[in-house]
């Protein structure tokens, strides 16, 4: 080769190195080449987060072998993805598989935050000894306690499992005189200290009634609430509109002065808080004695004690009573329709006139939040069920399955965005960032969007996701961890779904039961992964658990 030859070719070499070298840049950047449009554009992505951290992708139908791992947030990161329709799947033996098809957007990462595969059930099924159970709770101071009400022949009882150990501890058993949870839509409920449970039950006469058990103080005696409150004057005799003055809360200000003036709206108290001394009745002749029990409607826990009770009565009174001293009892007001309780604050709603009143008891505090107005066929004689986030989030569940929402963005904004969105309402739970609130029918489940969610998928506030529909109806409908995903039961099937409505909703069957579910018998459990049920049609029924999903250790090693 000559001189002159070889100058030719370094030439020539630089020459396509200065045409490429950007191209190549360009590409490697994430750029291609659109022969149609004959333009450079900017590829897009597609990023993953799964439960479990360790799965294979596909993308079209070809395994990506050199996916990026995150390790800080444990994300796949699949770059220079063409715009475009693209078919994503995860997948990991042992597990459920996943499967989208997505648009990619050029420049954009196409974003998928919660996505699970869950275990198949053959590996995971656990069957606890104990017999007969007719329902089972969660407890909140043990992730691997429940707690078991059992029916034998005539003995029904009441006990504590540990799931770990198998060893069972018998806290009441009596004979059939009574039935506990008469209302399936009651749970059993634990005192702030995490040693006393409050049990719905009802006599063999019919009436409500509540038991009240310790849990590590075998001296303490099970005792029925309605013992308790025959020792209350408030709730033992009727009263005398003077009575009932000095018994009420002393309010400074109407609801309609609240309104009208705007102390409501500057965050000023809208009344006086209660004290004791104002609320205890001490003249016992007045009025004529009845039964107490004939009053008992709905009864929880005060949320910072674990000794006092609130008490919504049958004719509408709202009442703290103190288990130790009944004849400390406090009225809180009357005319009440319902209330929950929602961090230290209780809320509650006078169907009468429109009004929602939040009270810090203790804290004098006392304050209306807001003036509605149901539909006048509601009646004011109703109960309804209250379910609160806070001040701002809160909905209505009337007897014939109405679902209304009060859904606020600020405290004294009293532009009332008080929707009905369902009829045929089951039950609901609201996510624990308040930003979605889950709903069930019969046959369908919903999800409803309390604020704007900013990650992918955008979603924006007062809309509604439909998830599923099913001929033969669901049970047991409840978030998972994620609050992304939803788990259910259909007949004898454990299911989950997805909320992602981009392409079809990922929906799977993590189990498969040999008899129906039930609704009320089955409950997921966030902290251990675990799907706790009984199986119906079987008289030795049992407690059986599946993993849903499996936790990862510190950091996300060894999942």
């Amino acid at each position: 080769m000559t001189r002159l030859q070889r100058k030719l070719y370094t030439l020539s070499f630089v020459i396509l190195f200065i045409l490429t070298a950007p191209l190549l840049i360009m590409m490697a950047s994430g750029y291609s080449f659109d022969w149609v449009g004959k333009v450079l554009v900017h590829n897009g992505g597609i990023t993953i987060k799964s439960i479990p951290r360790e799965v294979d992708i596909f993308l079209d139908g070809k395994k990506i072998s050199d996916k990026k791992l995150n390790i800080i947030n444990g994300n796949y990161l699949i770059n220079g993805v063409r715009f475009g329709k693209h078919t994503v799947r995860c997948e990991k033996e042992g597990y459920t598989s996943w499967q989208k098809t997505v648009d990619v957007h050029s420049g954009v990462s196409t974003e998928f935050w919660n996505v699970i595969l869950f275990p198949l059930n053959n590996k995971t099924l656990k069957i606890y000894s104990p017999t007969n159970v007719e329902r089972f709770f969660l407890s909140p101071r043990n992730e691997n306690e429940l707690v078991l009400y059992r029916k034998n022949g005539d003995k029904l009882s009441i006990s504590l499992l540990n799931t770990k150990s198998g060893q069972e501890k018998l806290l009441f058993e009596t004979d059939s005189y009574i039935h506990f949870l008469p209302q399936a839509e009651e749970n059993v409920e634990w005192s702030s200290n995490h040693k006393k449970i409050l049990i719905p039950a009802e006599k063999s006469t019919g009436e409500k009634d509540y038991l009240i058990l310790d849990t590590e103080n075998e001296e303490i005696k099970p005792i029925f609430f309605s013992e308790i409150i025959k020792k209350t004057p408030l709730l033992t005799k009727n009263l005398s509109a003077e009575e009932k003055q000095k018994a009420n809360l002393k309010k400074s200000n109407s609801a309609e002065d609240a309104l009208s003036n705007g102390e409501a709206k500057k965050g000023k108290r809208a009344g006086q808080t209660f004290s004791g001394k104002e609320a205890v009745v001490k003249d016992k002749k007045a009025g004529k004695a009845f039964s107490p029990v004939d009053l008992i409607y709905y009864a929880r826990w005060m949320f910072d004690n674990d000794h006092k009770l609130l008490l919504l009565t049958s004719d509408h009174r709202l009442l703290f009573v103190d288990v130790d001293e009944p004849t400390e009892t406090l009225l809180i007001d009357e005319g009440v329709n319902g209330f929950d309780l929602a961090g230290d604050h209780l809320y509650y709603l006078k169907l009468n006139s429109g009004e929602i009143w939040d009270v810090k008891p203790g804290k004098d505090y006392r304050q209306l939040i807001a003036k509605t107005k149901f539909p006048p066929a509601i009646g004011n004689e109703i109960f309804l069920r209250m379910f609160v986030y806070d001040e701002l989030r809160m909905t209505f569940l009337t007897p014939t399955k109405e679902l209304f929402v009060l859904n606020k963005l600020k405290p004294y904004d009293w532009e009332l965005i008080f929707n009905k969105i369902a009829d045929g309402v089951k039950g609901i739970q609201f996510s624990d960032d308040g930003k979605k609130m889950l709903y069930w029918t019969n046959n369908e489940i919903w999800v409803y969007m309390l604020r704007d969610w900013d990650n992918q998928p955008r979603r924006h506030r007062n809309e509604k996701i439909f998830i599923t529909r099913f001929l033969s109806g669901v049970n047991n409908v409840q978030w998972l961890e994620t609050f992304e995903n939803v788990i259910f039961t259909k007949e004898n099937l454990i299911k989950a779904a997805e909320l992602d409505n981009r392409d079809k909703i990922n929906l799977v069957d993590v189990y498969q039961a040999k008899g129906e579910i039930e609704e009320h018998n089955g409950l997921y459990n966030k902290q251990t992964g675990l799907f706790y049920f009984l199986e119906d049609g079987d008289s030795q029924k049992q407690v059986r658990s599946i993993e849903v999903i499996k936790h990862s250790s510190f950091f996300g090693l060894g999942a």
